[in-house]
């Protein structure tokens, strides 16, 4: 069975500079601008995690910062303001490293520590990945139900696949986590784990450094198990 975390999460206020130099944003906006701009986006989202431990070995998730920054983000470009609507795919992005980071925060209190991600994939994802190498490109059949489909349908998360393979709330990311009982296999961060060294967003800058506002919200059934309030 599922279990359900709706996380706050706040990004810190003294990296903004840092942010702005990675994302290329810092000869075309202040760091007051990217601060307001993040407590529009902060107002607009509505964070949740759906997460299934599997034989304390894998642990299978969804997060989502909603759709309410996607609408946000359509307004922006409708009224041509497109570098508000990259810097919020930036923030997005820290945001989300941030719901890794709390869900590794949740599995550590039950004595596990994830070493290794696995990001899922849709058919359509990998066939493309296998046209660019050469081989058959079968994209033009695609398998809603594939690696992605399975996890959400597992995890009974809301968020849905489009007929392209494509994910709704866009700010969601579906994964696994390979789990030890052993603190010193823990991953360092989500970017420890992965084969593209040459990512420019590799090591987030907020997700060992941010802070929960308020306490973490469980859902009424997770309550009931764990007493959690």
């Amino acid at each position: 069975m599922a279990m359900v975390l709706r996380p706050q999460i706040d990004l810190n206020d003294d990296r903004w500079e840092d942010l702005l130099a990675k994302y290329k944003l810092d000869s075309v906006m202040t760091a007051s601008r990217i601060k307001a701009l993040w407590r529009r986006i902060r107002t607009c989202s509505s964070p949740v995690i759906w997460y299934e431990l599997q034989d304390r070995q894998t642990v299978a998730a969804a997060v989502t910062l909603g759709p309410g920054i996607d609408r946000l983000q359509e307004g922006w470009c409708a009224h041509s303001q497109l570098l508000d609507a990259y810097a919020a795919d930036c923030m997005s992005m820290e945001a989300l490293q941030c719901l890794y980071r709390v869900l590794e925060k949740e599995l550590q209190r039950q004595g596990l520590f994830i070493c290794h991600y696995i990001f899922a994939q849709t058919e359509t994802e990998a066939d493309g990945r296998a046209g660019m190498s050469g081989e058959p490109d079968g994209a033009e059949t695609v398998d809603v139900k594939g690696e992605t489909g399975q996890l959400l349908e597992m995890l009974s998360a809301d968020i849905h696949l489009t007929a392209e393979g494509m994910m709704h709330p866009l700010k969601s990311v579906v994964y696994q986590g390979i789990l030890s009982e052993n603190a010193e296999k823990r991953c360092g961060s989500v970017c420890g784990g992965c084969s593209r060294k040459g990512c420019p967003y590799g090591q987030s800058l907020h997700m060992d450094n941010y802070r929960e506002t308020g306490v973490l919200k469980y859902s009424y059934g997770y309550q009931r198990i764990f007493g959690q309030k």
